[in-house]
């Protein structure tokens, strides 16, 4: 399967430096901000050495539907963020990439899943670290959804009705691409 430069996204998208993820022939990206790095600063950060955050998130599906959460107030104002959040977070020292997914999931949903494949990748080189985020399509949730205190609600998405979500248009974006994986 072929892809165009329409499949990453908009104009603004494609200036942040996105190029296909190397390991897939779908429209799935890998995508690095450099823009926030200042000018002349690049040579030093390669030279630097900044600790890895790698953390794993599940984009979670049940039929047509998806999985999103709100973060706490507490969180949205720690972190100046919209708040919108899929369940995951970070590995911890020596713990293998799909056990910290399962675990975060059900840490902070209460659920179980089952992992179809990886849908994105965002590599994030920040001042303090370089934070990679590994996203991966899920299907299956099994149990209720209990939320952790990291969050205050949870709101099952129908996909037909995506568009007039509330969420960021990067976050639907990375939703529409999960449900392709998901639906292969």
């Amino acid at each position: 399967m072929g892809f165009t430069w329409s499949d990453f996204g908009s104009t603004e998208q494609r200036k942040r430096h996105v190029k296909p993820h190397p390991d897939r022939l779908g429209p799935e990206i890998y995508q690095t901000h450099l823009n926030r790095i200042p000018h002349g600063g690049m040579e030093r950060m390669v030279r630097m050495k900044k600790p890895y955050k790698i953390a794993a998130k599940a984009i979670i599906f049940d039929g047509d539907r998806v999985l999103v959460l709100r973060k706490s107030k507490a969180e949205r104002s720690a972190k100046d963020t919209h708040g919108w959040d899929f369940p995951g977070g970070g590995l911890e020292p020596s713990e293998p990439l799909m056990e910290a997914l399962y675990r975060e999931v059900q840490e902070e949903t209460g659920l179980s899943i089952r992992v179809v494949g990886p849908a994105y990748i965002y590599d994030d080189l920040q001042e303090e670290k370089h934070l990679i985020i590994i996203k991966f399509a899920c299907r299956q949730p099994v149990g209720e959804v209990k939320l952790s205190a990291e969050h205050d609600s949870y709101h099952w998405t129908r996909m037909d009705e995506l568009d007039e979500s509330p969420y960021p248009e990067w976050m639907k974006e990375e939703i529409r691409r999960a449900y392709r994986i998901y639906m292969e």
